[in-house]
């Protein structure tokens, strides 16, 4: 349900936008041109999630959407489905251990970016990579807000919204708990 029209309207839009981020590849065929995602500060806990990682798997689910929103005009969109193809090959390809059934970026944000947008879901590997890097980090978050968009729904996809809790109960640094106490209540 829900009204087609104004995907419809932006589907043109789409596929220029569509365009002009995937001519940002660079040699290893990933992008990073972005910003990536904050993680954590200045704890050594808290690890580095590559921004070509991040760009690449926030364009694989933009290339997947205007496949999508391609079908709901009527349409085959040949070229975005031959960019999401390309940049989801090149992406496991680079950042997961398909012997170890894990991802090489072993982050919050890195491991549920590759769990949301792997054909067929969550694997065992991955999922018990997550909760590790979940609990290596005593329970707190260590993604911004670009990571968090996706472990909150993969946590709760791999059953693990226990731990989705003791993130959001989390005290000290950083948690929500000290947004909340700081007073930065919009996120």
């Amino acid at each position: 349900s829900g009204n087609a029209d104004y995907v419809k309207a932006a589907y043109p839009l789409m596929c220029r936008h569509l365009d002009w981020m995937y001519a940002k590849r660079d040699s290893d065929g990933l992008i990073g041109y972005g910003l990536g995602d904050w993680n954590g500060g200045d704890d050594e806990k808290f690890r580095f999630n590559p921004t070509k990682l991040v760009d690449t798997a926030l364009i694989i689910e933009f290339a997947d959407l205007t496949v999508k929103s391609a079908e709901l005009s009527g349409e085959k969109n040949e070229r975005a489905q031959e960019i999401y193809d390309s940049l989801y090959n090149r992406f496991f390809e680079v950042f997961y251990d398909s012997r170890a059934d894990r991802s090489i970026i072993n982050t919050q944000t890195a491991v549920a970016m590759m769990i949301y947008n792997k054909k067929g879901g969550a694997t065992e590997g991955l999922a018990a990579q997550l909760r590790e890097a979940v609990a290596y980090c005593d329970y707190h978050h260590e993604c911004g807000m670009v990571g968090l968009q996706y472990l909150v729904p993969v946590l709760d996809d791999i059953g693990a919204s226990d731990l989705m809790y003791k993130i959001l109960t989390a005290k000290g640094y950083p948690s929500y708990s000290l947004w909340m106490e700081d007073g930065a209540t919009t996120l």
